[in-house]
């Protein structure tokens, strides 16, 4: 990274098992943040929106994948802290809806509370 560039690698390697080497840039001069793993969801087929419309009922998508495939509890933490504390429009995970505004928060708020590296 060269002086001056303001991006900010937030490592999932750590909190996603299959995904090393990969980060989720979030950028402290961009209001987006594409998040690779955190946030994806196993949508139904038919549910084809780009964005979350009802975050209580798209949540139920992506419980499944975080508890499996989240593997450390404390890196998860961590990545909640270092998202949380910047100003954040939408959260884009590489699977599923874009979160967006408030979901975003709700989000990281949900995510920082699940217990994940286990099968439910």
């Amino acid at each position: 990274m060269s002086d001056g560039d303001t991006s900010s690698e937030l490592a999932v390697e750590v909190i996603h098992s299959t995904l090393r080497g990969q980060c989720g840039d979030i950028r402290s001069d961009s209001r987006p943040g594409h998040a690779d793993s955190p946030g994806a969801a196993l949508l139904p087929a038919d549910a084809n929106d780009l964005y979350v419309r009802d975050f209580d009922r798209h949540i139920q998508y992506a419980e499944g994948f975080h508890r499996r495939w989240m593997g450390s509890n404390e890196a998860k933490l961590a990545w909640c802290e270092r998202v949380s504390g910047r100003s954040v429009d939408m959260l884009c995970p590489q699977h599923g809806a874009i979160y967006r505004g408030a979901d975003v928060g709700r989000f990281i708020n949900w995510f920082s509370e699940l217990k994940v590296g286990v099968l439910k």
